[in-house]
């Protein structure tokens, strides 16, 4: 039977063919090299190269990646932003016409300049309608603010002090806005005050004004993130999606205009307080005070006195006590002197009577002078003096 020929190679040569191309190489002239290192030097240049380029085109790659996910970011902050306007816009609109409803209402108290002279008008028969008398009534040149216009009005009216009382009460309800500032008030002739003051009258600009709610929503951002959508942005689809679901209108409640209620002048039944009838008042109270502070004092001054009111109270010292028959007696040491002290006696100089006797403690009411000369009592004590070791 036949058989095929073994093929032998010889790799002790073949080695050898090809290490003898690598000998004797001149660098300066690749041209001149053998096939295999002249075919190798071009692989290694071509994979140098192409490894250059790639590392070159991945290092720009990466920054503008970061700048991407950071415009991402970016993008994702506006697009919430804008998705809460887009929310609340329906109550913002809501809240819109909310608003201009409290402006009207509010608008109301506010003249136009056709209903400032309706407004003097108002003041003045507001005086005149509680018997004042007005001296002067000078309105002054109109002082324009934001919103409004003020009109300021000086003035002096004479009459009784509740007369002016309730005219500023009259004031305070009138339909328009009108404030009473810096008043003064002194006396006049026959038991008359005489009150000067300034008022102001807010008008509007016109004088009148309008808030306007502007709502500008800008959807831009959502736009540019809506046009990547693609089959690579599925995640990011999902994540606008799940913000439109999870997103709730968070408008906060304007609330409504203060309601202004004037307080009426109820004082009309009482005394004026500057009026004689109220000075009549004051000095018999005074009188009778003075009668009840002297009966105070009156029979301690008819009394006769005992030996300890002839030593002030701060040289008696408490120096103990006794308890005859189940009755506290106190031991008080005055000039070397012991004295015995039960409830009733009287001790100093200030009609002092002793109310209350305990084995630390006396107590005792005294009647002295205010610094406005009336008798009044007043509450002192002693205090036992401990022996020192």
């Amino acid at each position: 039977m036949a058989t095929a020929p073994k093929m032998k190679i010889d790799f002790a040569s073949l080695q050898e063919s090809v290490s003898s191309q690598f000998r004797g190489l001149n660098p300066n002239d690749p041209s001149t090299w053998p096939a295999i290192p002249r075919y190798g030097l071009c692989a290694l240049l071509t994979v140098a190269v192409i490894v250059g380029l790639w590392f070159a085109w991945l290092s720009s790659s990466d920054e503008e990646l970061k700048a991407e996910q950071a415009k991402e970011l970016t993008l994702k902050e506006d697009y919430k932003k804008k998705l809460v306007q887009a929310v609340n816009l329906d109550a913002l609109k809501k809240q819109r016409e909310q608003v201009q409803q409290y402006v009207t209402q509010l608008e109301k108290q506010l003249p136009s300049k056709a209903e400032m002279d309706a407004l003097l008008s108002d003041i003045n028969q507001a005086g005149l309608g509680r018997s004042l008398l007005f001296d002067y009534f000078k309105p002054g040149a109109v002082s324009v603010k934001e919103y409004y216009a003020e009109l300021p009005i000086s003035m002096r009216v004479v009459g009784r002090y509740h007369d002016l009382g309730s005219f500023a009460a009259d004031i305070a309800n009138l339909s328009r806005i009108v404030t009473l500032n810096n008043l003064s008030v002194t006396s006049a002739k026959d038991g008359a005050l005489s009150m000067d003051a300034q008022s102001y009258g807010a008008g509007s600009q016109e004088m009148r004004f309008t808030l306007i709610v502007n709502l500008t929503c800008s959807f831009l951002c959502c736009t540019v993130l809506a046009g990547c959508f693609g089959e690579e942005q599925v995640d990011l689809q999902r994540w606008m999606t799940d913000q439109r679901s999870s997103m709730r209108p968070t408008v906060v409640p304007i609330p409504a205009p203060k309601r202004f209620s004037p307080a009426p002048y109820g004082q009309e039944a009482s005394v004026e307080p500057f009026s004689s009838q109220k000075l009549t008042q004051a000095l018999k109270r005074d009188s009778a005070q003075g009668t009840a502070n002297a009966g105070l004092v009156a029979p301690e001054l008819n009394r006769r006195k005992e030996p300890l009111e002839a030593f002030p109270l701060d040289t008696m010292t408490l120096v103990g006590s006794l308890l005859p028959a189940g009755r506290t007696v106190a031991l008080v040491k005055v000039d070397n002197l012991l004295y015995q002290v039960k409830v009733g006696n009287y001790l100093g100089q200030n009609f002092g009577k002793v109310t209350k006797v305990t084995e630390t403690e006396v107590s005792l009411r005294e009647i002295v002078q205010d610094a406005a000369g009336e008798w009044i009592e007043r509450q002192a004590s002693m205090q036992l003096q401990e022996r020192s070791k």
